[in-house]
């Protein structure tokens, strides 16, 4: 197997499967709150325990996963840090997590478009396509403006990738946020990235999952666990929203294909679904924008 062909197993977003990786380090607990461990592609996976909740975040070549296609900032995973402590009051907790994911000003994303690179000038012109046609599907029923950046020192830039897609974690002062595309023919997925460099979480990282779904940690491989956290302080919009263009299926990173991770609290099983927005996306967009 070449390593395009292993990097598509292991990390693109339609395929949400986990490769198999050894612990081959414990590094020494700061405390009960907060461990790590080294795998054998030299990845570090820290475990930190929020509010009784284990999250777990991927440190690799510098750059800190939240899950797979979802990076947050070491200043970020420092507000993380401070989370774990027991005693922090309602009112600190509250204003730690206000600074974790921001929203962007004035309701107004600025953006770059990708520069053609390797791709053929057909793929080249269906990617540009697809991003104004994510762009559309996120405006068609809230209030959010997309614009092409002139000097603008927070932007989004675009940039075609031949091993998955990722984003960014919300505004922040200063920051580019880069969205890595592999999926160029998808606007939804497209949209599923700008909507996490907008400050939209996981349908599944909602605090109150436990009320619709059950999630059975022990059948996700350790390294691919931080696809399953749940997001500290994230302000659900609604319902519980089955259909929604930011929740992963089923059966995406089971180490057995028999069974499920996430279920429905009777026990049915879903696919995700990567064609649209749904009333809830737009409610949970709105509530923030």
């Amino acid at each position: 197997m070449n390593k395009l062909a292993l990097n598509l197993i292991c990390i693109t977003a339609l395929l949400f499967v986990a490769c198999k990786q050894e612990v081959v380090q414990s590094i020494p607990d700061e405390n009960e709150y907060f461990s790590t461990i080294v795998l054998s592609d030299s990845t570090k996976l820290h475990k930190l325990v929020i509010k009784g909740a284990d999250t777990y975040i991927k440190e690799l070549n510098g750059e800190y996963y939240f899950s797979e296609d979802l990076t947050i900032t070491k200043e970020q995973f420092n507000i993380l840090l401070k989370m774990t402590n027991p005693s922090l009051s309602t009112t600190e907790r509250a204003t730690i997590t206000r600074n974790l994911s921001q929203t962007w000003p004035n309701k107004t994303v600025f953006y770059k478009l990708p520069v053609q690179g390797s791709l053929s000038t057909n793929n080249y012109n269906i990617f540009l396509a697809n991003i104004q046609n994510a762009f559309d599907l996120i405006t068609a029923e809230t209030s959010v403006r997309f614009v092409e950046r002139t000097t603008q020192p927070e932007y989004i830039n675009f940039v075609f990738s031949l091993t998955s897609n990722s984003s960014p974690l919300g505004w922040s002062r200063g920051r580019v946020n880069q969205i890595n595309i592999y999926n160029i023919t998808y606007p939804a997925i497209i949209a599923h990235e700008i909507m996490h460099s907008m400050a939209i979480m996981h349908e599944q990282t909602r605090p109150d999952r436990d009320s619709f779904i059950h999630v059975y940690i022990e059948r996700v491989p350790l390294q691919a666990r931080i696809n399953f956290n749940i997001m500290p302080g994230y302000v659900n919009h609604g319902p519980f929203d089955f259909e929604s263009v930011m929740l992963y299926g089923s059966f995406d990173f089971s180490i057995d294909r028999n069974l499920p991770v996430l279920t429905r609290l009777d026990g049915s099983t879903w696919n995700s679904q990567r064609a649209r927005l749904t009333p809830g996306d737009y409610a949970g967009i709105n509530a923030l924008y």
